[in-house]
């Protein structure tokens, strides 16, 4: 049942059609932009924290998402991790977080 959910969830991003994010590879540099664009326009819902350097010295970012305080833990409420791009030459995964970021932020479902 989870597997049917994330495909639905999956293919509901790819189709949504007013992403302000374009649909193509984006670079460091351009990726840093949009998540520094998402905290702004959703500071209430999304938090983000350099957790780290990589290899070459560049920020390794990690987004909190929550309908209440992203930046705090509350005890016993469940947390997921989605992590893309673990190794430098993986790009698709990055690309989905950034949509499926967008999503969870733009989305007026009450479930998500």
């Amino acid at each position: 049942m989870f597997k049917i959910r994330l495909s639905f969830l999956i293919i509901s991003i790819v189709l949504y059609k007013n992403n302000a994010i374009d649909y193509r590879y984006h670079t460091y540099s351009e990726m840093t932009s949009i998540l520094q664009d998402l905290v702004s326009r959703y500071p209430t819902k999304a938090s983000l924290v350099e957790i780290g350097k990589s290899q070459g010295g560049k920020s390794l970012w990690a987004m909190a998402l929550s309908a209440y305080a992203p930046n705090q833990h509350v005890l016993l409420r469940p947390e997921l991790k989605y992590i893309g791009n673990m190794h430098g030459n993986e790009v698709v995964g990055l690309e989905v977080l950034l949509y499926l970021i967008e999503y969870l932020l733009t989305s007026n479902d009450t479930l998500v």
